[in-house]
């Protein structure tokens, strides 16, 4: 599910949502809405959702890169119900109380997933737009995990592969986290929460 503006579109999508009292907008969840029931699943009918199994929506579901987790194992040993998804679906919508933990290994893997496609990604296409210089990235980041997409990218699935072959859970080693949770927090303050690179209330405007 792409969001217009990444994660600033979603703040303002999210403010526009609570202003018309249609409770918190969340993309995971709007996600699940349309494979659920808005997705075709044969072109000559009419629209009523993929019939996905409860795995892969809770996967769906669950998936956040925005969280800074070093290493996780499915929350249930015998899984979720329907009913646990459909609280936690219905929780997307009330401020997001209940802490969702994929049930399944896959499910695991898309969530950290999640940071790794975007995290050098968006650090390329703000050096693209000469919002940041490359030389700006901190340097125990450059050190450790690389300073372009594909040597981020690299690393991070390395070592996500090399920690989890020796442990009951997916993650990653310390250095590599550490490194992680630096160089998020350089995306946050340099691109993410720049309000002025992108006009923020210009946006609401043209949205509401």
């Amino acid at each position: 599910f792409a969001l217009p503006f990444g994660h600033l579109g979603e703040e303002i999508l999210n403010n526009i949502s609570k202003n018309y009292d249609l409770g918190t907008f969340s993309h995971n969840a709007q996600g699940i809405r349309w494979l659920s029931h808005l997705e075709k699943r044969f072109p000559d009918k009419p629209a009523n959702g993929l019939n996905l199994t409860l795995q892969v929506l809770d996967g769906i579901l669950c998936h956040d890169g925005e969280v800074n987790e070093q290493k996780l194992k499915p929350k249930k040993r015998n899984g979720k119900t329907w009913d646990d998804h459909f609280k936690e679906f219905d929780d997307c919508f009330n401020e997001n109380k209940i802490k969702r933990i994929p049930m399944t290994f896959e499910g695991i893997v898309v969530r950290l997933s999640d940071t790794i496609s975007y995290i050098g990604r968006d650090i390329e296409d703000a050096i693209l737009l000469k919002l940041i210089a490359r030389n700006r990235i901190p340097k125990i980041c450059k050190e450790v995990l690389g300073d372009t997409n594909a040597r981020i990218i690299n690393t991070l699935i390395t070592d996500l592969l090399k920690y989890s072959l020796d442990n009951d859970v997916i993650g990653y080693s310390d250095e590599i986290f550490n490194a992680l949770k630096e160089l998020k927090a350089f995306n946050y303050a340099e691109i993410y929460t720049r309000r002025d690179l992108f006009q923020k209330n210009s946006q609401e405007k043209k949205f509401c």
